[in-house]
């Protein structure tokens, strides 16, 4: 699963537009917010869809599976499936997306223990949320919150055992596999949903550190061609993202005349 290769890229390119280019810009002119400190040059809204159009993704991929569960060795093949949608939350003094990630894992394997190999099938379906907030000119998210089930079809049952005593041993296999079938479930989820954690907690990570180091870029861009130190308020509504571009009126550090 890809999280978003856009995400938030649409306002970092907005950002730097409002201070590379005044004809993007309506001037505003001195803020009576903070005004000891900052002139609002602009401000401006972007709708919702410019960014989520570059979050909402469908995806699948395929893994093998390896994995020891009661004991047993199972082997085989899963595919996962899903959908990414996004949708901005409202907040006051930051940019705050919710991420919610459906989808389902299928898998196919094969159990082998002793003499014989029981066959099954089993589905998981997920959901997972999490929250992309842009702060303090830095994106961050949080753990993602998963919820999951998974349901397995014990199917056929083999062994190499010839005759009377191969049949026994498949009856016997059979009998265990129905009796623990529940158990099988349960730890089964627990890994998926372990394992679709791991993968979506790192790949959020490598993209978040690339997009605050792309923002850093920009920032920097922003300072040399101005000289002046920028400031971007910065909050969500329903259906816009709302920017205000701040210009520093004086130094933090007053070192005199």
């Amino acid at each position: 699963m890809a999280p978003p290769k856009k995400l938030m890229w649409n306002i970092v390119v907005a950002l730097a537009s409002v201070g590379l280019n005044p004809l993007v810009t309506q001037t505003l002119g001195q803020s009576e917010a903070r005004e000891d400190v900052y002139s609002r040059l602009a401000e401006f809204q972007i709708p919702s869809f410019v960014v989520t159009s570059g979050i909402d993704q469908t995806f699948e991929r395929d893994n093998p599976v390896d994995r020891i569960i009661l004991e047993t060795h199972s082997t085989g093949n899963a595919r996962t499936t899903g959908k990414v949608s996004s949708e901005l939350v409202e907040a006051r003094d930051a940019a705050i997306i919710k991420i919610t990630i459906q989808g389902e894992v299928n898998s196919q394997t094969a159990s082998k223990r002793g003499p014989a190999t029981v066959n099954a099938k089993s589905q998981t379906e997920y959901t997972g949320i999490k929250y992309l907030e842009f702060l303090n000119g830095r994106v961050k998210h949080s753990p993602t919150e998963m919820q999951s089930t998974t349901s397995v079809t014990i199917g056929s049952v083999e062994t190499t055992i010839p005759r009377w005593t191969g049949r026994i041993v498949i009856q016997v296999a059979t009998n265990k596999a129905h009796a623990c079938r529940k158990e099988v479930e349960q730890i089964t989820n627990d890994l998926i949903r372990s394992e679709l954690l791991s993968h979506i907690e790192k790949e959020f990570d490598s993209r978040i550190t690339d997009l605050n180091d792309q923002i850093e870029r920009q920032a920097a861009v922003l300072k040399a061609v101005s000289g002046k130190m920028f400031n971007f308020e910065i909050n969500t509504k329903k259906h816009t993202l709302e920017v205000a571009l701040q210009r520093r009126n004086r130094p933090i550090f007053n070192l005199g005349d």
